[in-house]
């Protein structure tokens, strides 16, 4: 956010996004007026929602929140027992006392105001295999390394609990995907709950066409979703997204459809040059770039505009240095999977107007 605040012309009127995923110079810049595309019908009507302000959306998202936090309790979950077990008899032939208690466990939904209704005995079963699972590798863990503490013991049972909490979730959410009801108050708030816990909140898909992108794991479980619910009503994020025109579409139609003005910021942050280059079921590939290129190529005159990209020679040859200014800088990624980015690279940022400092 340093680097493109230091390059932005020196007026800038309103911001528009063609690929807004989370909208970071709109955030940045709220006072000013916005147009926000994407591809994403889920993304966007998630943003409708939050500006309404959607009451439907809110009972959802606080339901869960509820939830959430109830998952801290052992006592409410019915893993009290099972903890307590496990850290008190770790003798020879443990495993087999603890396989007992865990076929008796019968997971409690009493605790949850939604899950009964959303997923049933899906989150029942959820619960099971996460939990079931967990201990057993806790058991192969301490034989290699020796006893874990009764805190540590704790909390992976139930940050298992709530990886099978987040897998119900994103069971319904998949089921909610192949529906007219994506885009519902209850698809948005699954929307939301399952990119805020899913490893690095990445976008991936099986072939299926189901998310399947797995729970964070342990540090995740400790992070706090009342909190991210309690923003979506404050003032400045509501008035963000009023202030703001939201369209779902190809970002060709999204950009041949406005009137210019001279102060209009037009800030491009694409799918990268790359081997992953699928965002949803969506993919965005070598043509898309030419496509995309062309679309800037012509708004030159109009608008001001900044593009930020991987470093490949696909871009270079697509934004030459003779027609715009370009300017390489490094990037570092703190999350990578299945080889998506490599943590260490080089962006270019391509402006029409003679940019600031990039370091």
């Amino acid at each position: 956010m340093e680097i493109l605040l230091a390059n932005l012309p020196a007026a800038v009127g309103r911001v528009i996004e063609p690929f807004a995923g989370g909208c970071a110079l709109a955030w940045r810049l709220q006072d000013l007026p916005a147009l926000l595309n994407d591809a994403s019908a889920e993304l966007m009507a998630f943003y409708r929602h939050v500006a309404e302000p959607n009451e439907g959306l809110h009972r959802a998202l606080e339901a869960i929140a509820q939830d959430w936090e109830a998952l801290n309790e052992p006592a409410q979950t019915g893993l009290a027992g099972l903890i307590v077990a496990y850290a008190a008899d770790r003798s020879p032939g443990w495993v087999s006392r603890l396989d007992r208690a865990l076929h008796a466990w019968s997971p409690s939904l009493d605790w949850s105001p939604t899950l009964p209704t959303l997923c049933g005995e899906n989150t029942r079963a959820a619960l099971r295999r996460s939990v079931t699972a967990k201990i057993r590798r806790m058991c192969a863990l301490e034989e290699r390394r020796g006893q874990m503490s009764g805190e540590d013991v704790q909390a992976n049972i139930v940050g298992a609990a709530k990886a099978g909490y987040y897998n119900a979730l994103r069971q319904r959410y998949n089921a909610l995907a192949r529906s007219p009801d994506m885009t519902s108050p209850e698809g948005s708030a699954l929307f939301f709950f399952v990119r805020e816990y899913a490893y690095a909140s990445m976008f991936r898909y099986n072939a299926r066409g189901e998310f399947n992108v797995p729970f964070g794991g342990i540090s995740y479980a400790r992070k706090s979703f009342a909190g991210k619910v309690q923003r979506l009503r404050a003032p400045e994020v509501v008035g963000r997204l009023q202030r703001a025109s939201m369209v779902c579409g190809d970002f060709e139609t999204f950009l041949e459809g406005i009137t210019w003005r001279t102060d209009d910021l037009v800030f491009v942050d694409p799918p990268y040059d790359a081997v992953f280059s699928s965002y949803g079921t969506s993919s965005f590939g070598a043509g898309d770039h030419v496509r995309l290129a062309r679309s800037l190529q012509r708004l030159q005159a109009k608008a001001s505009v900044m593009i930020v990209v991987r470093r490949s020679a696909l871009m270079e040859s697509l934004y030459p240095s003779g027609q715009w200014f370009v300017r390489p800088y490094p990037m570092a990624y703190r999350w990578t999977i299945k080889a998506r980015n490599e943590r260490s690279t080089e962006h270019l940022m391509v402006t029409n107007y003679a940019p600031g400092s990039v370091p």
